[in-house]
């Protein structure tokens, strides 16, 4: 049956319905297989096209697919390629439509490559500063040391150490510890046996070298510590068995005796030599000083001139001083008023010892202030002689008794008051006087005064 253009399509297809009906499963497919068969229209920039993202379907044209894309124009005609400053060079180009480009040649150092093409066993790539560039070259073995070079392999090995070659050396157990690489010796690792046979390689330790003196190898014995001792003794007596004097240079002294008792190890500058301590008292600062054999301390009496001691003789000492307890004077205080001081300021109040008296009795240096009690009878209150000695002495009396009965104040001897009375006398309780020695370079009298 022949089939032409549209309407054959029509007139078969009602055909086919009509008389097979059960086949109209397949009409379809046989649709499309004969729509294949007719001429298949041109894409172009308007033709649409099926789009599908997620649950959305949406048709667009080929025209703005292309420009989602960025489609561009252009064409590629010759290709070909470099090996710049690498070292490689390239063969096969251009290529103008197809064709295969080869490198060669060998990739410098400055891109990246190593620069050679060859080794030999052993050899290892080192940083070479002239040129910046990597240098063939293999370890060199030293003494004590062995190197091997194998294929693809390099052996470092350590020689056994002996007495001609340097190398490893290991510890024999039965003499040193080896702990984290701390080497200890043990406890009685090397012994005197060991030493006297020269077990341990060191002749200077070997009992026959030592030859001191009158000492033979039967007098020196070594211990298991390694320390020389006298066979007998078990030491070496430094009084019998070492002589000689050891010098200062050495730690001792140089001298050979023992100093006088009392004396000290001292020096002339030169040698060392026994001093006697001894104490001067020159008129001088206080120092020590070494005169011939003695050793002085000048300690001088103190002065106004030097510091030094308080002697028992009279001194004069400069400086002012300032006592934080009592000062008694057994002899007397004397004191010099200054322009812009007081012979004595008191800062505070002053005292003075006084004396109750009810009879006659005679004044002396232990009396100061009197106090004339009740008196029975009349009595007399003697005064001592006014002298050089005495000068400026001053007594002081109140009479606190209510009797009638005179209190009379009789200086010593032929000596009279400055007004020329022989005797002062207080009748009424409440008087109180005041009599002062004044000397006057030969004779002395007494000033008077009431209150």
């Amino acid at each position: 049956m022949q089939v032409d253009g549209q309407r054959g399509v029509l007139a078969f297809s009602q055909y086919v319905i009509h008389h097979n009906m059960k086949k109209l499963l397949f009409l379809p497919i046989l649709l499309l297989g004969l729509a294949a068969a007719i001429a298949q229209p041109t894409i172009t920039s308007s033709t649409k096209i099926k789009f599908q993202e997620g649950d959305n379907t949406w048709t667009a044209t080929v025209a703005a697919l292309q420009a989602a894309m960025g489609a561009g124009s252009g064409s590629v005609t010759s290709i070909d390629v470099s090996g710049g400053t690498t070292g490689l060079s390239t063969t096969g180009g251009p290529v103008t439509t197809s064709g295969t480009i080869t490198i060669a040649g060998t990739l410098d150092v400055d891109n990246g490559g190593t620069g050679q093409t060859s080794y030999t066993n052993g050899q290892l790539l080192i940083g070479n500063s002239t040129g910046n560039t990597l240098t063939k070259a293999t370890l060199t073995e030293g003494e004590g040391i062995d190197v091997t070079n194998g294929t693809g392999s390099i052996t470092i090995a350590g020689e056994d150490a002996s007495t001609t070659n340097k190398g490893i050396a290991s510890f024999n157990t039965a003499n040193f510890a080896v702990t984290a690489g701390d080497v200890t010796i043990k406890t009685d690792g090397v012994t005197a046996t060991e030493i006297a046979a020269n077990a341990v390689g060191a002749p200077e330790l070997v009992a026959t070298a030592v030859t001191a003196g009158s000492y033979t190898n039967a007098d020196i014995t070594v211990d298991a510590d390694g320390r020389l001792t006298a066979a007998a003794s078990g030491t070496v007596a430094l009084g019998s068995e070492v002589s000689g004097t050891l010098p200062v240079g050495n730690g001792g002294t140089g001298l050979t005796a023992v100093g006088g008792n009392g004396t000290i190890l001292g020096s002339d500058g030169t040698a060392n030599l026994y001093l006697s301590p001894t104490i001067t008292t020159s008129a001088a600062a206080i120092a020590f000083a070494r005169n011939g054999s003695n050793l002085e301390l000048n300690m001088p009496n103190a002065d106004a001139s030097n510091r030094g001691t308080v002697s028992t003789s009279t001194q004069t000492l400069a400086g002012a001083k300032t006592f934080s307890s009592l000062i008694t004077g057994s002899a007397g205080v004397t004191s010099t008023a200054a322009a812009g001081a007081a012979a004595l300021f008191a800062t505070g109040v002053q005292g003075s010892s006084w004396v109750a008296e009810t009879a006659t009795t005679t004044l002396d240096e232990t009396d100061n202030y009197v106090e004339i009690g009740t008196l029975s009878a009349a009595a007399t209150f003697n005064l001592p002689a006014c002298n050089a000695t005495r000068n400026g002495w001053e007594y002081r009396f109140l009479k606190t008794g209510s009797d009638t009965n005179g209190a009379t104040i009789d200086p010593n001897g032929s000596e009279a008051f400055h007004d020329g009375a022989t005797t002062k006398t207080l009748y009424s309780q409440g008087m109180s006087a005041m009599c002062k020695c004044k000397w006057n370079g030969s004779s002395g009298s007494w000033f008077f005064q009431t209150f």
